[in-house]
């Protein structure tokens, strides 16, 4: 069965949760995005919000033995003759792709072999630019 998982950065201290997505209305016009974990609420910066893949990368260390989830804008390095840097989204097509910094896409489920999660875009948004000026 498939995982359905959702991650944001919290308003409160910055740190990252897990759990189910949920947006609330406390005032009218004013929704607040949050994450459900083990029964708490966690108010999230909605443009952090990211869905799990249901994938994992190809790292394999102690702490990810299966390999680190992937979510939805997550940075991806692939090594290979020239090393891919690229950013995990949902594509209008209907799957997960990522999309590499030399504007090419490719599908999640064949860079997962080889890349792993080296950061995201929300804190890591100099992995991207840098990779721009080169």
């Amino acid at each position: 069965m498939r995982e359905i998982l959702f991650r944001g950065k919290r308003v409160d201290n910055g740190e990252w949760v897990c759990g189910y997505y949920r947006c609330i209305e406390w005032e009218i016009g004013k929704p607040s995005h949050g994450i459900i974990n083990r029964n708490s609420f966690f108010v999230v910066m909605s443009g952090t919000v990211g869905q799990y893949t249901g994938l994992r990368d190809s790292k394999r260390t102690e702490e990810y033995p299966e390999g680190q989830r992937i979510f939805e804008g997550d940075v991806l390095f692939e090594s290979g003759i020239e090393g891919f840097l690229g950013v995990v989204n949902w594509d209008k097509s209907g799957s997960w792709v990522v999309n590499y910094i030399d504007d090419d896409h490719d599908l999640l489920c064949e860079a997962n072999k080889y890349g792993k999660v080296i950061g995201n875009i929300h804190e890591n948004r100099e992995l991207i630019l840098s990779s721009h000026k080169k």
